[in-house]
């Protein structure tokens, strides 16, 4: 079974509660825990491209090579997290840190470790990355229990030391055979009267794509398919359109870009409807 080390990462960084507007990107640690007054969390998030096309991925794992432990004799439970939006690696802050899911992808338990590497799985999450089921915008990493005294520390990408740098083991499978050649995603929202935008589609490892917008509420709908580089900035595509209660709209981007998604609003104010956005994908 193939694997594949993908190191350094993209980006990565540590923010800090205590200085809550400033940025530690360029820190040669990643930090979680709390110090004395500071929580402190860490951001990582990994480029996919050496994964080769039409590989079937079996395992997933992030490893970070501590450097730090405080109160060592403490157990320490860490959680990753999977991140919703964008970030910059040298603007990121506790402040202005990215959404993520409150749902704990994987968790490890420290128990009076000094160094080595330090291996969450994370199978489940990167597969998602690499069917554009879910953007990679990569993961949050923090202490279970943040009010408790401890922090740990790891070898970010800034670390003289290459050897050290965090890191995402890959094990796959190469064939035609095991590679999914058809995907599909649904994701039920509720219209509101300011514009909103359903979750991004990566479009990355897929060739075409389909997404079905079906009106299951009492009220009318306005709904627009939007393109955009990075998951951030958008442009509309393809038709506008007003959907009354059980009707359907199909968006077919004409002009490739990474991500896509529909925006909707509610077309009459104070009256919200749901709607349900349906994507499928072949390669």
């Amino acid at each position: 079974m193939p694997e594949i080390i993908i190191r350094p990462p993209l980006q990565d960084a540590t923010v800090k509660s205590l200085e809550p507007e400033k940025n530690f990107g360029a820190t040669f640690y990643l930090g979680v825990g709390k110090a004395g007054d500071a929580v402190e969390r860490a951001l990582v998030q990994f480029p996919l491209a050496e994964i080769p096309a039409g590989a079937a991925l079996k395992t997933a794992y992030l490893q970070l090579c501590l450097c730090e432990n405080t109160f060592r004799a403490q157990p320490k439970e860490i959680a990753l997290y999977r991140v919703l939006e964008p970030w910059e690696e040298y603007r990121v802050s506790f402040r202005k840190q990215p959404a993520y899911d409150p749902a704990p992808l994987s968790a490890v338990l420290l128990t009076g470790q000094a160094g080595g590497w330090i291996s969450w799985e994370v199978s489940a999450v990167v597969r998602d990355w690499i069917a554009g089921t879910r953007p990679n915008w990569g993961l949050l990493v923090k202490m279970g229990d943040e009010k408790r005294l401890g922090v740990v520390r790891f070898y970010s990408r800034e670390c003289s030391c290459s050897a050290c740098w965090p890191r995402l083991v890959v094990s796959f499978a190469v064939g035609v055979c095991g590679a999914p050649l058809f995907t599909e995603g649904t994701e039920t929202v509720t219209t509101e009267d300011a514009d909103r935008g359903s979750t991004p589609c990566d479009l990355s490892t897929w060739r075409t794509v389909t997404v079905l917008v079906a009106n299951g509420g009492p009220n009318p709908a306005v709904v627009q398919g939007e393109i955009s580089a990075d998951g951030a900035g958008w442009l509309p595509q393809g038709r506008s359109a007003i959907l009354a209660a059980g009707q359907t709209y199909l968006f077919v981007p004409q002009i490739f870009l990474r991500f896509i998604r529909v925006r909707y609003r509610s077309a009459v104010p104070g009256c919200p409807t749901t709607l349900v956005v349906t994507w499928q994908a072949q390669r």
